[in-house]
């Protein structure tokens, strides 16, 4: 996995936009909790709370200022993947993904190509 080449305060964030995307649509699902113990034995964080909020918006900020684009890449196809493991795309977590393509300038070819 690529999450391994993010940086401590990356980490940090991707790990709790991960847990915003699992609750965006409501329903956490086993697929989804798997994913993110995944995610955190990879990252060598702690299993996050996935009764806390996160506002994400200081967060997608942080990384949209402070990531090459490579880094924004990476993060964005992960949340990806977290949102379609379940095999529902729901609009909740559509619109986190928007703010994201949006706020790391990702380029409209990168975002469909990573879709499909």
């Amino acid at each position: 996995m690529f999450l391994s080449r993010l940086n401590p305060t990356e980490k940090d964030c991707f790990i709790k936009l991960a847990v915003a995307i699992m609750k965006a649509d409501g329903c956490v699902e086993k697929v989804e909790k798997d994913f993110l113990s995944v995610y955190t034995k990879e990252l060598q964080l702690p299993t996050l709370n996935l009764e806390e909020q996160y506002n994400i918006n200081p967060i997608i900020e942080e990384l949209a200022k402070n990531s090459t684009i490579q880094n924004k890449r990476i993060i964005f196809l992960e949340l990806l993947a977290l949102a379609l493991v379940d095999g529902e795309y729901a609009i909740e977590e559509k619109t986190i993904l928007g703010q994201l393509i949006k706020a790391f300038e990702l380029e409209p070819s990168f975002v469909e190509q990573a879709i499909n």
